[in-house]
This record gives C-alpha cells, sequence and structure tokens, in this order.
C-alpha cells in the first residue's frame, strides 16, 4: 500500500502552528524533518508560485478525497466498463465465400 501524499505547508503556516512542535515534516527524499522554529529566507524562491502550487495541491487532494468518498458510499457499485472497438476478424466484418 502506498503512503499518504505529502501534504505540503506554506511558511506561515508552519509557523502559525498548523505543524505541532517536534512534529516531522515530508520532505523530497521522503525523509522527515524536525519542524524549527525559525524560518530562513530562500533567495530566489518564487513564493508566488509556491502558493499556486500548493493550492491547487491541495484542491487536487480534496477532489481526490470526495470522489473516494462517492465510489465507497455503500450501494454504490462502479460503472461498468465501456465497450472497446470490435477485433478486426469480428464475424460483421468476415463476408461469406
Amino acid at each position: 500500500m502506498l503512503p499518504k501524499p505529502g501534504v505540503y505547508y506554506f511558511p506561515w503556516e508552519v509557523s502559525a502552528g498548523h505543524v505541532p512542535d517536534g512534529g516531522t515534516l515530508r520532505t523530497f527524499e521522503g525523509r522527515s524533518l524536525v519542524k524549527a522554529r525559525v524560518l530562513t529566507c530562500v533567495e530566489g524562491m518564487n513564493l508566488l508560485l509556491l502558493e499556486q502550487a500548493i493550492r491547487e495541491q491541495r484542491l487536487y487532494q480534496q477532489d481526490r478525497e470526495s470522489s473516494q468518498q462517492k465510489m465507497a458510499a455503500p450501494g454504490r457499485h462502479p460503472p461498468p466498463p465501456a465497450p472497446g472497438p470490435k477485433p478486426i476478424g469480428d464475424a460483421e466484418h468476415e463476408t461469406s465465400p
């Protein structure tokens, strides 16, 4: 089973207490990182793009969770698969001699 997707936090969310002191944050390499009390400035980071990426990720995760909950609702069955293309040697396409 795959681990839960990583959750990204805005810098001000980390410092505002959304992540408890001593909590861990997932990094790109999969290693855990203990939350620091001091946040340093990263030169060259475009914070507007970072905010947009995090918002899009959160929206995607919310949509995915809601669709999974709808599919897991009692009495709900997945839709049947759509019919695929017929093979070339099908009886409808064959001509009798």
